[in-house]
């Protein structure tokens, strides 16, 4: 379970979506510098994988959406914002609870242990 909780957000702001982006990055180190435990000299790094665990609303098109569009959250000074939307209160914030998220299998993300 995931839970996105978002504090303090300025009344001018609007969240239109979220997403949870599993980041791994990979080095490779040959055999024999592995064996002789220079890890870092000869490493090859490889483009980080981006893998999407979770997500929620949608991005507009639009570069300036108006109150038509969909959006998970309205701050009160945005304009044309429709009734129950809005969050009046001086501490505005946005809850959201994802319940159960699946990890991506071996095949997508290779697990691996920390540094240490």
């Amino acid at each position: 379970m995931a839970r996105f909780n978002l504090s303090y957000i300025p009344a001018t702001c609007t969240i239109f979506a979220l997403r949870l982006t599993l980041t791994q990055t990979r080095h490779v180190v040959p055999l024999d510098a592995f064996v002789e435990n220079n890890l870092t000299e000869i490493a090859t790094e490889h483009k980080p994988d981006n893998v999407e665990i979770y997500s929620v609303g949608q991005i507009p098109k639009a570069s300036r959406p108006g109150a038509d569009v969909p959006a998970l959250w309205r701050g009160s000074e945005v304009e044309d914002s429709p009734p129950g939307m809005t969050d009046d209160t001086e501490d505005s914030s946005f809850s959201l609870d994802t319940g159960k998220i699946r990890m991506p299998h071996e095949k997508q993300i290779r697990p691996s242990t920390a540094e240490g």
